[in-house]
């Protein structure tokens, strides 16, 4: 069975991963597609760790030419192939849409996109952030897969989120991203603060914010370290305890638990909370501040619903 794997976010590496070891892939079955934009060390990072599983890879970066060259330029990279079955989390992604229209497949399996999952008004479940031009573009370049196309043929859905609503449309198959550890010896506590995308997270970006994530940091327990986002802003006053890695957040968290017995996880809701939403060892606060973006606390009430998760407004 020929398979195609598209990425678009260290995230969805692991996913792919671990779906490649539920089912046994062999490296000359499998194709992977990860996109890119330029000057993402991690993604590059994350590209190359997947490549012992594929024996065809292609990283394409999407903002080294000029749109439209780039666009076009991803829908040939495979044109004319044709595959038994596609691995995509991203169904809203322009440059995805247009490279599955240039290939033809059998069966369309979709993973989780991170807590794009999770909310009942997202990119996935309505026309949000696709604009007349984006609409117009697929019609001239030929989009045989917008968003709702794609979404309405999926067949099966990976979730790492078991238990917690999805806005998928496909049958959900729970799936465990992160590898278990042997146990380990450990004693102490740390706390980890997530950083975020600001404009993503607040409808109106507090302009203290830093200075509230530093206060917070001065009153959290045991050693405290801040892990900022791949795609966010740098923290001049948290520059102190910020770990710099090309590892995401989450194998920095696995880490940092072989070192400490338990830990205290702050984030605005983050993708890597709801990973370790049931980590016995570890505690999740959720942070509010200001006018946070609705489908941000939308998510945030979702998992209170189901878990236990300390609230705290900065």
């Amino acid at each position: 069975m020929k398979s195609l794997f598209i990425c678009t976010t260290p995230l969805h590496s692991l996913i792919v991963e671990r779906i490649i070891q539920l089912h046994g892939l062999a490296p000359a079955d499998c194709t992977l597609l990860f996109f890119s934009l330029a000057g993402q060390p991690k993604r590059t990072f994350y590209f190359e760790r997947l490549a012992p599983l594929f024996a065809e890879r292609h990283l394409y970066e999407t903002g080294r030419q000029r749109w439209p060259g780039n666009l076009l330029g991803a829908r040939a990279l495979l044109r004319g192939r044709a595959f038994d079955t596609v691995f995509l989390a991203n169904t809203n992604h322009l440059y995805l849409q247009m490279v599955l229209s240039s290939l033809q497949f059998g069966e369309l399996r979709t993973y989780d996109d991170g807590t794009t999952n999770l909310g009942r008004h997202t990119a996935y479940t309505d026309r949000h952030g696709v604009s007349r031009f984006r609409l117009l573009t697929s019609l001239v370049l030929g989009n045989r897969y917008p968003q709702p196309r794609l979404r309405a043929r999926a067949s099966r859905h990976y979730t790492i989120f078991p238990g917690l609503w999805n806005n998928t449309l496909a049958p959900l198959t729970p799936l465990p991203l992160l590898e278990e550890r042997p146990a380990r010896p450990t004693a102490g506590k740390c706390s980890v603060i997530l950083g975020t995308v600001l404009a993503e997270a607040f409808e109106v970006v507090p302009p203290d914010i830093d200075e509230r994530l530093a206060a917070l940091a001065s009153q959290a327990e045991g050693d405290v370290f801040y892990l900022p986002h791949p795609k966010g802003e740098a923290s001049e006053r948290l520059a102190g305890i910020t770990l710099h890695s090309n590892l995401i957040a989450e194998h920095l968290i696995l880490d940092l638990l072989d070192h400490y017995a338990e830990m205290d996880l702050y984030g605005f809701a983050s993708c890597t909370q709801f990973v370790f939403l049931a980590e016995p060892r570890i505690r999740n606060h959720f942070l509010t501040s200001g006018k946070m973006s609705p489908a941000l606390r939308e998510i945030q009430q979702n998992a209170a619903s189901a878990y236990p998760i300390d609230q705290i407004t900065l």
